[in-house]
């Protein structure tokens, strides 16, 4: 839906590209969970891999895509730079092992990024998107912490896993609504000739 509206928003397209990444991890991991008992151990550890794989792109892509619709074209190229060796970093950290930690970590880094980025579309350009997006990022971080820290907030089977996973989907339609009204800031900043 995302790709849909893009149109020639470069910030747009990369956002969609994150929000690809991540049903990816998805299926991959729910794949992993569902099937890994009865894969061999090689094909289960393709799979595993292939998931932090794709959870490691989904950061990358959001945080080009943030930037873009936060920062000039200029400042959004060395961001989206910057998110490449941050997926490097996790691919060399995180493929080697089978621990999830890293993909924590990743994903706290990405939020952080996110968040100081729409803060500054928000402080410098009154960005549209920013309110949603930041809300977003609250949203993961207190579903974060439900998973962290595992309170006993309902029976099973509504455990913190299942209100980790409810305020996740509830974080990316923030993510998502913020997300349509990017507008990559050096086409926003130039003035209308037409008409």
């Amino acid at each position: 839906m995302l790709a849909r509206v893009a149109g020639r928003r470069r910030s747009v397209r990369l956002w969609a590209g994150g929000f690809a990444a991540i049903g990816a991890a998805a299926i991959l991991g729910g794949s992993w969970h569902a099937f890994s008992p009865g894969l061999a151990a090689p094909s289960a550890d393709l799979l595993w891999k292939a998931t932090l794989a794709a959870a490691g792109l989904a950061g990358c892509l959001l945080i080009a895509g943030a930037a873009f619709a936060s920062v000039s074209r200029r400042g959004a190229t060395w961001a989206a730079g910057a998110a490449v060796i941050k997926l490097a970093v996790f691919l060399v950290r995180a493929l080697p092992g089978d621990a999830f930690d890293p993909v924590v970590f990743d994903s706290a880094a990405t939020l952080a990024a996110i968040l100081a980025l729409q803060i500054f579309s928000l402080a410098t350009r009154r960005a549209p998107s920013a309110p949603w997006v930041i809300a977003g990022v609250v949203v993961s971080a207190a579903a974060a912490a439900v998973e962290a820290f595992r309170p006993k907030l309902l029976p099973d089977p509504l455990g913190p896993d299942a209100v980790y996973h409810l305020a996740e989907i509830a974080g990316l339609f923030l993510f998502y609504r913020g997300g349509r009204l990017f507008d990559d800031v050096d086409v926003a900043a130039q003035p209308n000739t037409s008409g």
